[in-house]
């Protein structure tokens, strides 16, 4: 099924109703939010859970990041703040002025106030996020959203290509 391999890039047919986990994981994959949509609601039926028939607000992680695999990708953890407390854990902007890994990344954050989570996609200094429509942007502090920069960040995932 994943032939295009993963690197960061223009998100595809992106439209203001796709939020950030389709946005994202369509950044890094090359499929379209309509298949990412179809795909999921396949995934979801074999496991049983609620199919949805169009997309989502929310996706659980715990279905979308397997589902990332079985487009023949690894998903590997870089940076884990969960242990930090909430209050000492950089935001989205603190983050990006940071040490950033190499290769391209699923940047998940939470803010527990709003009881929400956010998740965008990068590569170094370069992001794809709902706020930047689904086009590759390089990381600037007046482009972040003061609602997406509520989140700190909680996790921080390489995906590569099953091969590397």
């Amino acid at each position: 099924m994943f032939l295009q391999g993963i690197r960061l890039r223009d998100v595809r047919d992106w439209n203001k109703n796709v939020t950030c986990v389709p946005t994202a994981v369509c950044a890094i994959t090359g499929i379209t939010p309509g298949e990412f949509q179809i795909f999921m609601a396949m995934y979801e039926q074999e496991l049983g859970k609620p199919v949805h028939d169009e997309l989502q607000k929310g996706y659980e992680a715990g279905i979308w990041m397997p589902f990332i695999e079985r487009l023949k990708a690894r998903i590997e953890p870089v940076q884990d703040f969960s242990t930090t407390p909430y209050e000492h854990r950089p935001t989205i902007t603190e983050y990006m002025r940071g040490q950033l890994p190499r290769g391209v990344t699923l940047v998940f954050g939470y803010n527990p106030t709003l009881d929400k989570g956010h998740v965008f996609a990068a590569d170094g200094t370069r992001i794809v996020d709902s706020y930047t429509g689904g086009v590759i942007r390089e990381f600037s502090d007046d482009d972040v959203e003061e609602s997406t920069d509520q989140f700190r960040v909680v996790r921080v995932f390489e995906v590569r290509d099953e091969q590397t």
